[in-house]
């Protein structure tokens, strides 16, 4: 990370206490992002409604809630494994395992989870 006086600092992981927007374009610059995240983050609900509409094509109905539901649920699975794979230390590796929960973090967030289990 460089500051705006020209430090550099170097981390493995860095938190920010801002918004999603002002963290990923204005401090990490979408430009520095996973192409898939992007994508993702701006098609999610379309691809979700695609998925829905694919099923029906096929004689299966899914409300569009719940399938939103169902993602979300899968979305907090797949945080739980990775979590589960961090518990097993030096059995996993470490560095790939701390991406995939940030990367986990980040849709429980952008799926806004909280108020999902609230329900």
């Amino acid at each position: 990370m460089a500051t705006c006086n020209g430090n550099v600092l170097r981390a493995r992981v860095v938190l920010s206490n801002l918004d999603k927007p002002a963290t990923f374009s204005r401090l990490v610059g979408e430009e520095h992002l996973p192409i898939g995240f992007l994508l993702l983050g701006a098609h999610e609900e379309e691809l979700i409604d695609f998925y829905v509409e694919q099923l029906a094509m096929r004689g299966v109905r899914l409300d569009d809630q719940g399938a939103h539901n169902q993602y979300r649920g899968y979305s907090f699975q797949t945080l739980m494994v990775a979590l589960t794979s961090m518990g097993l230390g030096t059995l996993t590796e470490r560095d790939e395992t701390v991406r995939s929960i940030l990367r986990r973090l980040a849709a429980m967030d952008r799926l806004d989870l909280a108020s999902w289990l609230e329900e």
